[in-house]
């Protein structure tokens, strides 16, 4: 495990319990890790960067990177990217590099000629020329499912496909699921809509915004999180319904979901949602 230092949080920083802003807390307070990694974007930081370099060494004994591999400031090489690592998980990039040599830009320098990566999901690509890739991979990266869900007015029941709100004469404020093979309308409850969130659980059901999930860690026997899945600071997250600390939604060997229900239709398993303002 990396810990990733930032010199200070904007809205890309990623929110894990690997990321620190700033000065280390007490060494014994530190989560596992094999590494640190102080992350320097911009030059302008390289001064506070150096000294949190320094102050991070002293706080453990394991090796501590100035720019790591999120480190542009210090000319750190963008190679292959790894969602969620240096940025949100939902920020992603599908290439590197540009194969022009414009004066003013610093990219062929650090990154090289244009070259194709795979392809994560998320919903804002950060490329720098994706324009130059070849269409299959411009296809590709659009190929992500843009789904919504929500509970008919008439009836109740779910249904899923694309999304309309308002834009109809008279009816400012409804929303509207559209079957994309026909276009037809069928109007939803505004208050139940949620957006697929590209992920699955272990039993490859689909996730929304809204749905109910446990979450487990391996090796943490039969500890898990209730938690409610949330779109919060441009990453969908798994916000525990105990602590309301929010865990960005992720692919990877550590993690396990496993749905049990949704906001709307399980209302007794939620006592306070996250996001209300007595939390």
């Amino acid at each position: 495990m990396i810990i990733r230092v930032f010199p200070e949080r904007t809205s890309y920083t990623p929110v894990d319990s690997h990321v620190f802003i700033g000065p280390p807390m007490f060494s014994a307070m530190l989560p596992p890790h094999d590494e640190v990694h102080i992350s320097c974007i911009f030059t302008w930081d390289k001064k506070k960067c150096a000294e949190l370099a320094y102050q991070w060494d002293a706080a453990t004994d394991k090796p501590v990177k100035l720019g790591g591999l999120g480190g542009p400031a210090f000319g750190s090489p963008a190679n292959d990217f790894n969602p969620g690592m240096y940025i949100k998980p939902n920020i992603v990039f599908t290439t590197r590099g540009c194969n022009n040599n414009c004066p003013w830009c610093g990219v062929p320098k650090l990154e090289g000629p244009l070259r194709e990566l795979h392809i994560v999901p998320g919903n804002w690509i950060q490329d720098n020329n994706i324009l130059q890739a070849n269409q299959a991979h411009k296809e590709g990266a659009e190929m992500r499912e843009y789904k919504f869900r929500g509970k008919r007015i008439d009836n109740g029941a779910w249904e899923s496909g694309g999304i309309q709100i308002g834009g109809l004469p008279h009816h400012e404020g409804m929303a509207y699921i559209i079957d994309k093979s026909t276009n037809y309308l069928t109007p939803v409850d505004p208050a139940t809509v949620g957006q697929l969130t590209g992920y699955t659980d272990d039993d490859n059901n689909e996730l929304y915004e809204g749905d109910i999930i446990k979450q487990y860690f391996r090796g943490a026997g039969s500890i898990y999180h209730l938690s409610e899945i949330r779109y919060y600071q441009a990453a969908f997250m798994a916000c525990s319904l105990k602590t309301k600390a929010h865990t960005p939604l992720h692919n990877d060997t550590n993690r396990h979901y496993r749905l049990i229900g949704n906001i709307h239709d399980n209302p007794e398993i939620v006592e306070r949602r996250c996001g209300d303002e007595k939390n």
